[in-house]
């Protein structure tokens, strides 16, 4: 009897599974039930085959009691509010123990959102005092370490170093307080000498827009159920514009000559009187809104998030991310999201709208974007850090063991870019024949960027443009806009013919048919 049940119980149990596995897994069997209890039991297991986490650096700060004591009064003010901003967000002394070695400085809280202080790991301000530093760092920035935005972060500015573009440095540190531990923290380098000297790029002369109103309203719009417009308060139009100095700096005659016209030149542009190209290096802009397509860093361009820098080397002004917001999906490339780039009619409000309205600006951004989206330019860039970058995520996960990098971001927003730079359909080309004979082309642009037309394939033979016809983008909500081409010597109706496009600002052509279309009348 038994020699029969037990191939039968067998049978019954992989019958279970299978269905459990494969029926079930729609409703959420799988992914809610039996992959979260897998686990539990095998991250562990995993994670002592993993071995020990590399070394992160140490970092204790030591605070007397009536300085913590105040400290933590503004910590209950924020909560108490909702919201911490700069006037309130005071500097108290400290002493900075890393090495073996202690530096004397000054700690705040991270000016932001109230809730962010609720339990022990706050976010905070550091300045060194004197030459010490802290991994080349001598004022910086911790934030707790709570999800893969930092090693996010650290893989965005690694390819915006590969690409010469000054950064503020990065790092990670186990931070205590007080010797209370509080755990894994992100360090964002500031602004200080050292960084100055790291870039070799003039006296050191950085502006940014304040950003004191639009913090002001953060509080009243979080309080709000629902979405809100952001109030003209919170526009980068009322921001006054700062000059930042490292502490240090001593002003001659020259510097403040410098910070004047850079002042100058930043105000006129946001007044839209000067031209990015005029104003800013083109080269480094184009690869910077690049980099932040493809790394889904798009909001690093935030107007309160970036800094620009004076480079007297240049003459030009450099705009830099304040903080590496990265690692998002994008949905779509920055030169699609400037609004109203393809009616110089609307006003171009945004920072981006500014930036890319400039003709050169866009051509040499999307030559970046070509590049950089093309086959094995990502796995040539990450190859290089591929060592590092399997460090810093042993990191993270010794910390958070749930955490789980997704490779596919990058190649997702890659895929956009190449679908943006090269659709399957750039434009709509129809012939236009009399007495069987073609005299004229109808063209229309179906694409978000502007296209141009060099010349026409009429069987064997190749008719080129006198000059080379710009199209603009194709306005979303509104029809076709055909645009005639007219023919010196015409063509036998029935010739095969093709006419050649192409992105303008990138040098790959297209070759469109043009199709016969009887109810586009003869002009």
């Amino acid at each position: 009897m038994m020699r029969y049940l037990l191939p039968m119980v067998g049978a019954l149990l992989v019958g279970m599974i299978y269905y459990l596995g494969i029926y079930s897994e729609r409703t959420g069997f799988v992914d809610q039930v039996l992959d979260p209890g897998l686990k539990r039991i095998t991250e562990p297991v995993l994670n002592a085959f993993r071995g020990k986490p590399p070394m992160v650096l140490e970092l204790n700060i030591h605070m007397e009691e009536p300085e913590r004591d105040s400290l933590l009064i503004v910590r209950e003010q924020a909560l108490d509010e909702g919201w911490l901003g700069d006037r309130s967000s005071s500097f108290f002394t400290a002493t900075v123990i890393h090495s073996h070695d202690s530096a004397t400085g000054r700690v705040a809280l991270l000016p932001g959102k109230g809730d962010r202080f609720q339990g022990d790991r706050w976010p905070f301000r550091v300045i060194l005092d004197g030459p010490d530093t802290v991994i080349g760092m001598r004022s910086f920035t911790m934030m707790a370490v709570t999800d893969l935005s930092a090693l996010h972060a650290i893989s965005f500015q690694w390819a915006l170093e590969g690409s010469g573009i000054p950064t503020f440095g990065v790092a990670f540190a186990d931070i205590r307080l007080n010797d209370r531990d509080l755990g894994l923290y992100f360090l964002e380098g500031g602004l200080d000498s050292s960084l100055f000297d790291h870039w070799g790029r003039g006296a050191g002369t950085l502006l940014r827009f304040d950003d004191e109103l639009l913090r002001g309203l953060g509080a009243t719009m979080d309080a709000s159920r629902y979405p809100k417009a952001v109030p003209m308060q919170g526009e980068w139009f009322s921001a006054p514009i700062l000059v930042d100095r490292r502490s240090d700096a001593i002003v001659t005659p020259s510097m403040a000559g410098a910070e004047r016209s850079a002042l100058r030149s930043l105000e006129e542009f946001r007044a839209g009187r000067m031209a990015a190209s005029a104003v800013f290096d083109v080269d480094h802009l184009a690869k910077l809104l690049a980099l932040c397509d493809l790394f889904g860093g798009q909001g690093s361009m935030s107007w309160w998030n970036i800094r620009v820098l004076a480079d007297n080397s240049a003459g030009k002004l450099i705009i830099l991310p304040m903080r590496y917001i990265a690692g998002f999906p994008i949905t779509e490339p920055l030169a699609l999201k400037a609004m109203g780039r393809s009616d110089p009619s609307v006003a171009q409000t945004d920072l981006l709208d500014r930036l890319l309205n400039d003709p050169l600006v866009l051509d040499r951004y999307l030559a970046f974007a070509d590049s950089f989206s093309s086959e094995g330019w990502l796995e040539d860039s990450q190859e290089q850090w591929s060592s590092s970058f399997e460090v810093q995520l042993r990191i993270m996960r010794a910390e958070l063991p749930q955490l789980e990098y997704d490779p596919h971001v990058l190649l997702h927003n890659r895929d956009v870019i190449r679908t943006m730079l090269h659709p399957k359909d750039l434009a709509l080309a129809y012939s236009q024949a009399r007495s069987g004979m073609v005299t004229g082309i109808s063209l229309a642009n179906v694409h978000a960027l502007s296209i141009r037309a060099t010349r026409i394939i009429a069987g064997a033979d190749t008719v080129t443009l006198r000059e080379p016809i710009v199209l603009k983008p194709r306005e979303r909500s509104k029809p076709l806009n055909y645009t005639l081409l007219r023919m010196e010597q015409g063509v036998k109706e029935g010739t095969d013919l093709q006419i050649e496009v192409g992105v303008v600002g990138l040098d790959e052509p297209r070759f469109i048919k043009i199709r016969s279309w009887s109810m586009i009348p003869a002009q």
